[in-house]
């Protein structure tokens, strides 16, 4: 990775009490660090979900769901509409997650780790940059780019299921709907897009064309309009 590279001694369960904590490790070569908060976004997610879902059907406008309403919000009170979660559906997810000492995957819901993601991923500072942005101001790898855009798609994926399949009122789709952007088109003050930013500031040519397969990969699935 760059030489700058910033060596850091936190660890992922730091973001939990931070709200900045991904801006700062993008914004200061914290390369490796941002990759495995990412990751432990991912996985906490994936981790927690209240019901397995096939995510491939939720391309362009049908939605292949059925009209069962989900509780996500941790919410343990007894009621027709809670799903049951069997256990060995995310066996292999919690394994993982425990395998790299993520132990705290196990004690959040899948509210708290939908939050946490998306209060990360949509930071802005003063200037209204993202933790994208900053990113892209210092010729990141493409790792980390590639890092950040999984975590969106995900955060997309799940504001889509969640639409049709989680009550309307729940904690889990209020933060969803937060998100009205992908990452990529998020514009700061001034109205610089992450994806600019990364063309005026040098970036390397993978990084580009990372952004170009996620614009391109948007539309292929019908998330934003065809330009």
């Amino acid at each position: 990775f760059n030489a700058k590279k910033m060596t850091t001694t936190t660890t992922p369960h730091t973001a939990w009490h931070d709200d900045q904590y991904l801006f700062r490790l993008t914004s200061t070569f914290g390369w490796d660090d941002a990759i495995a908060l990412c990751n432990h976004l991912v996985e906490g997610i994936e981790a927690s979900a209240p019901v397995s879902t096939d995510f491939d059907s939720l391309a362009g406008t049908t939605i292949g769901v059925d009209e069962t309403t989900y509780n996500c919000d941790g919410d343990t009170s007894s009621s027709s509409n809670d799903v049951r979660i069997d256990e060995s559906q995310h066996r292999y997810y919690f394994n993982d997650a425990l395998e790299e000492n993520f132990n705290e995957t196990n004690e959040k819901s899948f509210q708290d780790w939908i939050s946490h993601a998306i209060t990360q991923l949509t930071y802005q500072d003063q200037w209204g940059n993202t933790p994208l942005h900053a990113a892209s101001y210092v010729k990141p790898p493409v790792e980390v780019i590639a890092a950040l855009f999984a975590v969106g798609r995900l955060l997309i994926e799940w504001k889509l299921f969640a639409a049709v399949k989680f009550a309307r009122n729940s904690l889990t789709v209020k933060s969803l709907n937060s998100l009205t952007e992908p990452l990529w088109a998020i514009p700061s003050k001034d109205g610089s897009t992450p994806f600019l930013v990364a063309c005026s500031t040098g970036a390397s040519t993978s990084v580009l064309r990372k952004y170009l397969d996620e614009v391109e990969y948007y539309i292929v699935k019908k998330w934003v309009s065809d330009p």
